[in-house]
This record gives C-alpha cells, structure tokens and sequence, in this order.
C-alpha cells in the first residue's frame, strides 16, 4: 500500500472509531479534525486537557497527550515500512487509539498520564487499561475504608 492510500485509510478508520466512541460515551467533547499541507491532526478534548493524532505524508503516526502536569512530548507510534502489513498497522492503531479515547472520556483529563508510550510493536492495553480504570473503585473496598 503507498503511503498516501495508508494515510487516507488510517484517517477514516480513526475518525470512524473516534465518533463512535464519543456516541457510545454520550459526551460532548471537542473533537477537531484538520489536515495542514500533508499532514492529518485528529484533536479530543480541548484546553489543558486533549488527545492529538497525527498522521503525515511520510505516513509515520504519532501522538501527543496534554496533561495539566504533565509533559507534552510528541511521541512516534509507527513509522511506515514498505514490507509492512498496513492492514495490520490499521487495525492494531485503531484499536489502540479508540481505546485511548475511551479512557479519555471517561477520565475526563490525562492528569499523570501524559507519559504514555504506545507503539505499533507491541501491547498498549495495559497501559491503557490502567489509565482507563483510574477512577474504578471498588464498592466493597471502599465500604470497609468508612
């Protein structure tokens, strides 16, 4: 696949994946979606708080997370390979980055969180998961706190 095929087709399989989790949540958030020369910028969220996706000509994807803590530091999730499987990269960074979103939306902010490493080689939900479940608390655990 060329590069500007994988950009078209990882853009559309995000912002798909981005709407629906934000109608699953029932949330209102700022969500923005731009393109600037060759590169696409996928925003959640507004302020001190927000997910940025990007997706440039050379079809390397990166992200940042702005944290009101935290350090905000572009971060490179895939860099493309011409032998690479980009169906597979579609599918794995969707997944990993509607995961994301989801938690993002339930937390409501990336406070301690802005550290994430996420890359396409490897397993981001754990990560994730943890930061999704930040504010689970468990009935039981809290009634024997009282």
């Amino acid at each position: 696949m060329k590069k500007t095929e994988f950009q078209k087709r990882l853009t559309n399989s995000l912002m798909e994946a981005i709407l629906a989790e934000v109608l699953q949540d029932n949330s209102l958030p700022c969500i923005r979606f731009t393109s600037k020369g060759r590169t696409v910028r996928l925003q959640i969220g507004d302020g001190m708080d927000k997910v940025q996706i990007y997706i440039n000509r050379s079809a390397e994807v990166s992200y940042m997370l702005y944290g009101f803590c935290g350090n905000n530091v572009r971060r490179i999730y895939y860099s493309y390979g011409d032998n690479d499987d980009h169906e597979d990269v579609i599918d794995k960074a969707t997944e990993d980055f509607a995961l994301l979103v989801k938690a993002f939306l339930k937390n409501k902010d990336l406070h301690d969180f802005t550290e994430m490493i996420l890359t396409f080689d490897r397993d981001n939900t754990p990560t994730i998961e943890r930061y999704l479940h930040l504010y689970d608390w468990d009935e039981d655990e809290e009634d024997e706190n009282l």
